[in-house]
């Protein structure tokens, strides 16, 4: 399987605070890099990760350097980095189903329920395989399941409720799918994972394919 999934390299972000006196062209430079500073605080304490594989493409590919906020909560369609299973490692994906959700994948595009009222789709063309043969994710979770499982029991997969007309994102829990849906593995062979697993939400990343 290529590209099975994006990893994600921590980096260390370091900066020095400089004391600029006076005025005239050192004030200039000053009002200059203050977004520079202040980007570099902000990264400091969110920190950065490089990607790595393709499974979010063609948002982030090889490479694309993510600047994670500090303090943002995960909701749907953010891409977040989160402990995968064992033995993956860090992996970033999208959010596509929060607590309570029921995520569907129709004929290649993404929908979802809360509350009994249907979600708009998330992601537009993003959300299309990239190639018309992409199987069973063409129409998810009922093809999956069945072809994952034999019995088509959706309880088996880690943090989802079963009910009478399908399974909702168990209490705690986060649904998470990469954009590049043919060649990848997320939740649909994970299960949700744990809001604990989230290490942060990503805020923007540099040196896309966007």
């Amino acid at each position: 399987m290529k590209n099975a999934l994006d990893s994600a390299t921590p980096e260390d972000e370091a900066f020095g605070d400089g004391n600029v006196q006076g005025g005239g062209w050192a004030a200039k430079i000053t009002v200059a890099l203050l977004p520079i500073i202040a980007l570099a605080g902000y990264t400091a304490l969110g920190g950065t990760v490089v990607i790595r594989g393709n499974s979010m493409a063609p948002e982030l590919v090889e490479g694309s350097r993510c600047f994670m906020h500090p303090f943002g909560e995960p909701i749907a369609g953010d891409l977040v980095l989160a402990h995968g299973p064992d033995p993956l490692g860090l992996v970033v994906k999208r959010v596509v189903g929060l607590e309570g959700d029921q995520p569907r994948l129709v004929e290649g595009w993404l929908d979802g329920t809360r509350d009994g009222k249907v979600h708009e789709k998330i992601g537009d063309q993003r959300w299309r395989p990239d190639r018309s043969g992409g199987g069973y994710d063409r129409s998810w979770p009922s093809h999956l399941i069945s072809q994952r499982h034999g019995d088509g029991s959706p309880s088996r997969l880690p943090g989802m409720v079963r009910e009478a007309k399908g399974f909702r994102v168990a209490p705690g829990h986060l649904f998470l799918l990469s954009d590049r849906r043919d060649e990848s593995v997320d939740s649909r062979e994970w299960g949700a994972v744990s809001t604990e697993a989230v290490v942060r939400v990503i805020w923007f990343c540099l040196d896309s394919g966007a």
